[in-house]
């Protein structure tokens, strides 16, 4: 039986931008490697064009942009030996997190694409 690696990313293809891309080519070379990967994204249509892994679509309680509240991440570290988590990824980072807390045993690694920068309103 293959080592279970579940990687957690805000947007996938067909969604066009660099972090879904990067996660889609972790899951190729993860999958090559022989492991058993699922992508979860709540990204709407969201594909595996080329084989190897599975991606899973997360159901949200709501979203905004590429953020989505998820809570079902909070379960990952059950079914698989690591998360690879793409951050920036806000409202599903922080449950990926939450779950780890509860799984010591759980195994998570961050890839991190970018400083998020806003633009601030007046107060």
């Amino acid at each position: 039986m293959s080592t279970k690696i579940a990687i957690v990313t805000p947007t996938f293809p067909p969604y066009r931008g660099g972090i879904g891309k990067v996660a889609e080519a972790d899951a190729l070379d993860l999958a090559a490697a022989g492991y058993e990967t699922v992508v979860f994204t709540p990204t709407p249509g969201a594909r595996n064009q080329t084989g190897g892994f599975t991606v899973r679509e997360i159901r949200p309680w709501f979203r905004v942009g590429n953020a989505a509240f998820a809570p079902e991440l909070r379960k990952l570290f059950k079914e698989f030996a690591l998360v690879l988590l793409h951050y920036p990824f806000f409202g599903g980072a922080e449950f990926v997190v939450h779950g780890r807390w509860r799984a010591p045993r759980g195994k998570l690694a961050v890839v991190y694409h970018m400083d998020v920068v806003g633009q601030g309103c007046a107060v």
